[in-house]
């Protein structure tokens, strides 16, 4: 296992294969584990890299950096220390949103973008804002020409000495800081904000991981494996990621992209409504690079009710240049003359 430091706090990732980058990003019931089949599949021609975000699997579990806007910024964060100038995103659920924000903020960081049982819905529009584009960085190292940096970030292996010297650094650091916050004069109390709606908090009867998982996925091995991910998670991080998605508009983010976009979904998917026909109008709407394809019969989690379906439009995706023609092939068969 592999992790880079982000703010005084560990991320955990890891990476397969060379060649252009691919950063998968999981949802909110699992880590970068049940990503291995496609990492295993894209790694013959990317360089894939699958990362825990705040709060999931084996990455930092603060309570204070589980809002939906930071975990965006862990993205962006990630991409920077791990000296990635530009890479394809991958997001599911979560995933989808947060790759989704990212690319309306950094554009030119993303050249495609896939989003596997996105979050969309019908959301009140908001008053018209221009996205914050993340704070540029003196330390970005620059990009050879094919948009990957050339020395990659130090990282860091899980438990040994020097990660345990550098918690102990971070947390002085950290104390540091806070002392330096407590002297600063209090601010003036904000005028509350109006509410915002949350149709995904809404739908959900609870909150804790486990009950949703068993909720929404069925019983065998995919959910045992599912489970011990899971588990991982601070239950907090999922609340918290889920309340914040409050006035966060994917929907109308995906129309504002300009790079190729796939949306992959499961047609009986029961955690996420699958998008109407509206939607899929309105996506489509200007004659936009995007593309969704339903897969019928798979559930939340597409990439592991159907591994051989998945792998392949997502190569496909990634190798299309073309996206909005890719389709659903059949699997591969060894013919056996």
């Amino acid at each position: 296992m592999s992790a880079i430091t982000v703010d005084y706090d560990l991320v955990h990732y890891e990476v397969l294969g060379r060649g252009r980058p691919v950063i998968l990003v999981h949802g909110w019931l699992g880590s970068w584990r049940y990503w291995i089949p496609a990492m295993q599949q894209i790694s013959v021609k990317y360089r894939t890299y699958a990362l825990d975000l705040w709060g999931f699997g084996e990455s930092g579990k603060d309570p204070r950096r589980y809002a939906f806007d930071a975990q965006v910024r862990l993205l962006d964060h990630f991409m920077e220390r791990m000296g990635i100038a530009k890479a394809a995103l991958v997001g599911h659920g979560l995933g989808a949103a947060v790759v989704t924000r990212f690319a309306l903020q950094a554009p030119d960081r993303v050249p495609r973008l896939m989003a596997v049982s996105p979050p969309l819905f019908w959301i009140p529009p908001a008053p018209e804002t221009a996205p914050t584009p993340p704070a540029p960085s003196a330390s970005t190292p620059r990009a050879s020409g094919d948009g990957v940096v050339d020395s990659e970030a130090e990282t860091i292996g899980l438990r040994t000495e020097d990660m345990a010297a550098r918690l102990r650094a971070a947390l002085e650091r950290e104390a540091a800081q806070r002392d330096a916050a407590s002297q600063a004069p209090p601010a003036a109390d904000p005028q509350p904000a109006a509410p915002r709606a949350n149709p995904l908090r809404a739908r959900l009867d609870t909150l804790d991981p486990v009950a949703l998982l068993h909720q929404h996925v069925e019983a065998g091995a995919d959910l045992n494996k599912l489970l011990v991910e899971v588990r991982k998670a601070d239950p907090l991080a999922v609340a918290q990621t889920i309340e914040t998605l409050a006035g966060v508009d994917t929907l109308r983010e995906l129309q504002r992209l300009a790079m190729p976009v796939l949306a992959v979904y499961g047609g009986g998917d029961t955690l996420l409504p699958k998008p109407d026909d509206a939607m899929l109008a309105a996506l489509r709407d200007g004659n936009r690079p995007f593309h969704a394809i339903e897969l019928p019969g798979l559930r939340h989690f597409p990439m592991l009710d159907d591994i051989a379906t998945f792998n392949r439009l997502l190569m496909d995706f990634l190798e299309a240049a073309d996206p909005t023609r890719v389709t659903v092939k059949e699997r591969w068969e060894r013919r056996v003359r």
